[in-house]
């Protein structure tokens, strides 16, 4: 009942002020984030097959209170079937263990970010990982601003700048449910574009495709996209599977640190 009221209420308020300069920003914002807090927990399974890898790169992405796990299953350069099982949580770190045919460590490597996640445009590419935004999708509705509104969506754009280089995101908010439909990246060496289609799972909306296109400066481009498989929205999941153990002897190579080391 709640949410139908809340809709409901921004649906009216949207409708009646759509045109009038006094609308407000935080009510297209309150949208995002109400579309965002209905997902509480996720499991999605997909298949990434491109020109420029070997093969098919097998995918398992699972979600709990902005903890997230990612599952890769490929073939290496010698055709062996390599793992990779990467962890992010609220201290912005993805945490990846590489695991040989055996199933033995081979390392473990900690990065800032969540950049490896976009690589594999999980289903939080269009939810709490913003392609190139370092830091909490919350930091980013904060400080975003709307620039145009229309009838169908809300731009609401952010820009950082880093030294002589910036990066710009344009984020177009869907007025029927609040969540991004298209986010453009925009950096000195490329502009990165995502088109998300959405499926209702239990009356909650959730990423069913994402489609990227990148635009280098010299002209190459890149299109793909993912369609997910497999998708259970609000199931049960352990905490257990967020939380990585490191073995006596895993060699660890902390990108944020500079330091590489061994766990004793």
């Amino acid at each position: 009942m709640n949410k139908l009221i809340f809709i409901f209420s921004l649906t009216i308020f949207l409708e009646n002020y759509l045109y009038s300069e006094d609308i407000k920003e935080e009510f297209v914002k309150k949208g995002w984030e109400y579309g965002l807090k209905q997902i509480k927990t996720a499991k999605v399974s997909y298949e990434i097959k491109s020109s420029n890898i070997k093969g098919v790169r097998k995918c398992l992405w699972q979600y709990k209170d902005r903890k997230e796990r990612l599952d890769v299953e490929f073939l290496d350069e010698n055709g062996e079937i390599e793992k990779k099982v990467c962890y992010i949580g609220k201290e912005m770190k993805t945490i990846i263990f590489s695991y040989e045919n055996n199933n033995s460590i081979k390392g473990v490597s900690i990065l800032p970010g969540y950049a490896y996640f976009s690589t594999y445009l999980t289903p939080s590419t269009a939810l709490f990982d913003i392609p190139s935004f370092i830091f909490p999708i919350e930091e980013l509705i904060k400080k975003s601003y709307i620039a145009e509104i229309t009838s169908s969506y809300a731009k609401l754009e952010y820009t950082l700048f880093a030294g002589k280089d910036k990066i710009s995101w344009e984020i177009f908010l869907s007025l029927k449910h609040f969540l991004p439909e298209k986010i453009i990246v925009r950096c000195s060496a490329n502009m990165s574009t995502y088109i998300i289609d959405y499926i209702e799972m239990d009356k909650i909306l959730f990423p069913k495709k994402i489609r990227q296109i990148i635009k280098w400066e010299d002209g190459k481009l890149l299109d793909s996209t993912i369609t997910y498989q497999y998708i259970e929205v609000n199931k049960e999941i352990s905490d257990e599977i967020f939380m990585p153990e490191f073995p006596k002897g895993t060699m660890v190579s902390d990108m944020t640190t500079g330091i590489t080391y061994e766990i004793k």
